[in-house]
């Protein structure tokens, strides 16, 4: 498969647009927030805008956290963390969108940092995925990027973050 089902994400994206993709994804969420009313919802089966914007803070500082482990050592595999017993813990819901926004900066700040120091072809084990490269991981990073930049989009209507997909 190259293209994710729910998003339209192309599994074939070079490494390089991936890190484009992770380094432009602030100013994508910035827009979003500040073009539309955060407080109106249009979707409630999962989070809103704002949840989305702090669990992608959450994956990029995670993510950063485990690629500083993998330069370290890639044999060690990465730890998994579920994505909604984090959101119950962290209480997304109830934090502050312009934290939350502040939060996923400093995030991919970190993110890139610690993406430019490794070899892209290094390969690391991956809980859900087995053996992966860098590469490979900065696909996966780019894609939640994606997928979520769509989930707040779809929570804050159409046209609020000026792209489609």
């Amino acid at each position: 498969m190259t293209l994710c089902g729910a998003c339209g994400f192309d599994w074939h994206l070079p490494p390089e647009h991936a890190m484009e993709a992770i380094r432009t994804l602030p100013s994508s969420a910035v827009l979003a927030l500040l073009t539309t009313d955060v407080a109106t919802s249009h979707r409630t089966d999962q989070w809103s805008a704002g949840a989305y914007v702090w669990h992608l803070a959450d994956v990029l500082r995670i993510s950063a956290e485990r690629f500083y482990g993998v330069g370290l050592d890639p044999s060690i595999p990465v730890v998994p963390f579920d994505q909604d017993e984090l959101a119950a813990a962290r209480r997304y819901e109830l934090q502050r969108t312009d934290v939350a926004v502040r939060s996923l900066t400093w995030s991919v700040e970190e993110w890139l940092r610690v993406a430019a120091t490794l070899d892209p072809d290094l390969p690391y084990l991956h809980p859900e995925f087995g053996e992966l490269t860098v590469s490979d991981g900065f696909r996966l990073v780019a894609h939640e990027v994606h997928h979520h930049l769509r989930d707040i989009e779809l929570a804050l209507g159409p046209g609020s973050i000026g792209r489609s997909g």
